[in-house]
């Protein structure tokens, strides 16, 4: 699943924004991240909504309001484990998406 800020850097090998090599990534790498770590914390702030501060993103531009608030959405779900068992089903990706990310990968 791709967030817009829970990027681990020290584990992702996909990680494009801000690279110039693609359009449109809106983010600097390290902005990609600042949620990056919520799983480590210890105790019971182990959870999204305890951890991840998508004020962190910025909020200049159409974009990133946009990113911002796919981070704050993904967050208030509240997970608790950055290893969850999820149940899901493919389906077709809607050709507007497909062009919006287009030149993104």
């Amino acid at each position: 699943i791709a967030v817009p800020g829970y990027d681990s850097l020290v584990e992702s090998i996909a990680n494009v924004c801000g690279s110039g090599l693609r359009e449109g990534t809106f983010l600097t790498r390290s902005q990609s991240a600042v949620c990056g770590d919520w799983w480590k914390a210890p105790g019971g702030e182990k959870n999204t909504v305890n951890r991840c501060k998508c004020s962190f993103l910025p909020n200049a531009t159409a974009e990133h309001r946009n990113l911002r608030h796919g981070c704050e959405l993904f967050t208030a779900w509240g997970w608790t484990t950055g290893n969850p068992k999820l149940e899901y089903y493919p389906v077709r990706c809607p050709r507007g998406f497909q062009k919006l990310v287009s030149n993104a990968f």
